[in-house]
């Protein structure tokens, strides 16, 4: 039996008609001041009661004087303070209202060194083993209980910034095979640090708290590796459920991206009718070019801009810019190769990090503009020992 993989780097979509390929295009400066914008999704969501949006429409925080009641779920849970109460600038207690204002080289204590919160807020300097804020405001608590980690029941993950109980870290034993990058065609591994530092922390906060920016780093670490699964501890191991074209029941699943298509999707993808859009091959008509937008990621998974895709930004090939719009008429192809030595090729990235992209076509409905998520096909993925990608379709 042929297997086909149809790899796309690309998010969980909003649900339209019978799965998500197609949805509304949201970006964060369409959601309201009591939204926040999920990328995986392309959608705003309410926050909860006694909540505002963060600035840049991605989390949600607590009101003005509001304080924080409950840290599980992915945003903290709010309340309002009592009359004559005020919330402290970190939301965690509420004090008594009070006229005290601090000087220029003050810092405004609202809590004990130990984190019990004081009557009202007072001005000081910061006590022995707490730091200041960096906006000089308050003196800053150790970020787990009674400053340690208890090393008979948990392990520290992140250089020594995140306290995990061991129980929660069973399936992901810290292993040297856990951090290696294999690199086929020159036939070397490498450890990375990087792996080293990050996955096992990227699959508890993904797997175990629902995290969506760590399932979203995961993802883009599982590009890097090129959708290898084998190894026991592995970035991919976490989408084996998840290889097929994603419903509106996934949703309540992990938030993890999309960038499988399964067995069988492939030719079902290409053969659909789903976008109304009319297009000509007419040069200079305005149905003659594809209006392409992309999600644009960072590596540790969060968002930084969804925005129109211009063809610059995807060539590579130095000295080429003449034609390239031809690369998004309608009906045009464009195929075009270079040899890049790699150190010429890193030292003409923009970006110190790598930049990962989710690609859609936008189209109009006759409503409202759509995106349609674009599926791209890796041809040198490798399954085994073999290239399924690299039978025609």
């Amino acid at each position: 039996m042929e297997l086909y993989y149809l790899i796309t780097i690309l998010s969980f979509v909003k649900f339209c008609s019978s799965n998500r390929e197609i949805i509304s295009f949201i970006t964060p400066e369409n959601c309201s001041e009591r939204e926040y914008f999920i990328p995986s999704l392309m959608t705003c969501r309410q926050c909860n009661d006694h909540q505002k949006s963060s600035l840049d429409r991605l989390s949600c925080i607590c009101e003005k004087n509001s304080k924080i009641i409950d840290k599980v779920s992915e945003f903290s849970s709010c309340e309002p303070c009592p009359s004559n109460f005020t919330a402290t600038l970190d939301h965690l207690h509420c004090l008594k209202k009070t006229n005290v204002t601090c000087g220029l080289k003050d810092i405004e204590l609202e809590t004990e060194p130990n984190g019990l919160p004081l009557a009202k807020k007072s001005c000081i300097r910061c006590s022995p083993g707490t730091f200041p804020s960096l906006d000089r405001t308050k003196c800053l608590p150790c970020q787990v209980v009674n400053c340690t980690c208890p090393q008979t029941s948990h392990e520290w993950l992140l250089d020594g910034t995140l306290c995990v109980f061991s129980q929660n870290l069973t399936l992901w034993p810290d292993e040297r095979e856990t951090h290696i990058v294999e690199y086929d065609i020159v036939g070397v591994d490498v450890e990375s640090k990087y792996l080293k530092k990050h996955l096992r922390a990227l699959l508890y906060k993904c797997v175990k708290m629902k995290h969506r920016m760590s399932c979203e780093s995961l993802g883009n670490l599982c590009t890097i590796q090129m959708y290898k699964d084998e190894r026991k501890v592995n970035p991919c191991r976490v989408f084996k459920d998840y290889r097929r074209i994603p419903t509106s029941s996934d949703a309540d699943r992990l938030p993890l991206p999309w960038i499988y298509y399964g067995e069988g999707d492939a030719s079902v993808a290409l053969n659909r009718k789903k976008i109304t859009s009319k297009y000509t091959i007419r040069p200079g008509s305005r149905k003659s070019k594809l209006q392409l937008v992309a999600a644009r990621y960072n590596l540790n998974g969060s968002l930084i801009k969804l925005s129109e895709l211009s063809p610059v930004e995807l060539q590579l090939c130095p000295g080429l810019w003449n034609g390239i719009e031809s690369a998004f008429r309608f009906g045009a192809r464009y195929f075009h190769t270079c040899n890049i030595p790699a150190k010429q090729l890193i030292g003409q990235l923009v970006s110190t990090e790598p930049i990962f992209y989710d690609f859609y076509l936008q189209y109009d409905d006759g409503k409202k503009n759509m995106l349609y998520a674009i599926p791209l096909l890796v041809r040198n993925i490798k399954v085994g020992t073999t290239y399924p990608n690299k039978v025609s379709l």
